[in-house]
């Protein structure tokens, strides 16, 4: 009597997998894909998508068996597996470390969802353009309602612009936070792609997104912003390069009267900039740097110094905060507050994973760049605009969203399960073409 529940519940579940076609299965993966960023502004950001997108998943996976297992799906499991063996040798006898098995369970959870992520993806017609229209339309969003903030004096969901309000810092949807500057310029590809052969366009676009990202103070979204759109920019004559630096200088100068938080930099840059980049070691010096780089000296510094007293396997994932204080000067401005991590892609992982840690990333970055030497040219052009994000995302010279947060990981995920797909794409149709062929 006790097992007729399980059974019947076995029996639902099957008839329920059987009643929808493939198609539609893959449809509900790519739109859980979509949601990865579309749930951003929402309260829980994308966390529920991407348990609904292992689940789906897992149901898919369950179903078709091997058969959803994608080469682009091997390869992303064996970057997130790797990642995730990583992160949980660091931990071992570790204190304070229940964050980091958190975020060690996700990235198992995404290697799993990235299987039949990129199954749906590869099974719809244009799964790789249905992602990358989403990506564009979201950026269109973010950037439409931070011009209606900055116009009216609130977004759609009732975020102030004020100048009593968080620095008078533009910030979009996200209230007290710089998610917006960091995902208007991370998806910038995505809209402007398509009109890389329209240089004004691409210019016109650029300028829109460097203005909402202008005010909301955060210059390093600016570095990425312009990394993200350099793909484009290179294909440009000299006459439209003049116009990109001069329209640059134009807005950065208007926007600086208008963000007091900009103001605070700029002031800061002026009174510091014969300094740091000549002196060596001391107080003075220490400060200039700490003000010119918005107190993110201490922060970088302070990473290596946890790797020179952690070298193999670092302090731990997800344990920069709690290590610290074993780091840290007295006078460190981060000494008695919460430094979240590093602002820098690069010193967190060696921080935290140590150098077995940092050899095992850069490995698998140097596999991304493998997959994309050895893959066909039809698919390499597929990649364009995604490749760009990414691209302009493991920049290591400027500072950035650390990988392991909960609201910016799976940005990443979706980035490359849309990377790897599209470098798969155009493998898989000429392996179909020659099968007919050899039928033939």
């Amino acid at each position: 009597m006790k097992e007729q529940p399980n059974h019947l519940l076995r029996g639902q579940m099957a008839a329920l997998l059987h009643r929808f076609p493939r198609k539609t299965w893959a449809l509900v993966i790519v739109g859980l894909l979509l949601l990865l960023l579309w749930a951003q502004p929402l309260p829980g950001g994308p966390r529920v998508p991407l348990l609904l997108l292992t689940v789906v998943s897992l149901v898919v996976a369950g179903r078709l068996g091997q058969t959803v297992l994608t080469r682009a799906g091997q390869r992303l499991a064996l970057l997130l597996g790797g990642l995730a063996l990583v992160v949980v040798v660091s931990l071992l006898g570790k204190p304070l470390a229940g964050s980091g098995w958190g975020y060690a369970a996700m990235l198992i959870g995404c290697a799993l969802a990235g299987v039949g992520a990129t199954w749906a993806v590869a099974e719809h017609p244009n799964g790789v353009k249905l992602l990358a229209d989403g990506a564009a339309l979201f950026w269109a969003f973010l950037v439409a309602d931070s011009l209606g903030q900055w116009l009216l004096g609130r977004d759609l969901f009732g975020v102030p612009y004020a100048s009593d309000y968080f620095e008078s810092r533009l910030v979009g949807p996200f209230a007290e936070s710089l998610k917006m500057p960091v995902l208007v310029a991370i998806l910038f590809p995505f809209a402007a792609w398509r009109w890389r052969d329209r240089p004004l366009v691409v210019l016109i676009f650029l300028a829109v997104a460097a203005w909402v990202v202008l005010l909301s103070g955060a210059r390093s979204s600016l570095v990425l912003l312009f990394l993200a759109a350099l793909p484009l920019l290179v294909r440009l004559s000299w006459r439209w390069w003049v116009a990109t630096l001069a329209g640059t200088i134009v807005l950065a100068s208007i926007a600086v009267t208008l963000s007091p938080s900009l103001q605070i930099r700029v002031a800061a840059m002026r009174d510091h900039w014969q300094v740091a980049p000549f002196c060596s070691v001391g107080s003075e010096c220490d400060a200039a740097r700490s003000a010119l780089l918005s107190n993110r000296w201490e922060l970088w510094r302070n990473a290596w110094r946890m790797v020179e007293r952690y070298p193999w396997f670092g302090v731990g994932a997800k344990r920069f905060e709690a290590a610290y204080p074993e780091v840290a000067e007295a006078t460190d401005l981060f000494a008695h507050s919460r430094p979240y991590h590093s602002h820098n892609l690069y010193t967190e992982i060696a921080a935290e994973l140590g150098w077995v840690g940092f050899a095992a990333f850069l490995t698998g970055i140097g596999a991304l760049g493998y997959w994309y030497w050895r893959a066909h040219p039809a698919a390499r052009a597929q990649t364009g605009p995604w490749a760009a994000a990414l691209f302009a995302y493991l920049w290591p010279v400027q500072s950035q969203p650390v990988l392991l947060k909960v609201w910016w990981f799976p940005v990443v995920f979706f980035l490359l399960v849309g990377y790897l797909a599209a470098l798969d794409a155009k493998d898989e149709a000429k392996q179909k073409v020659r099968m007919i062929a050899s039928a033939v």
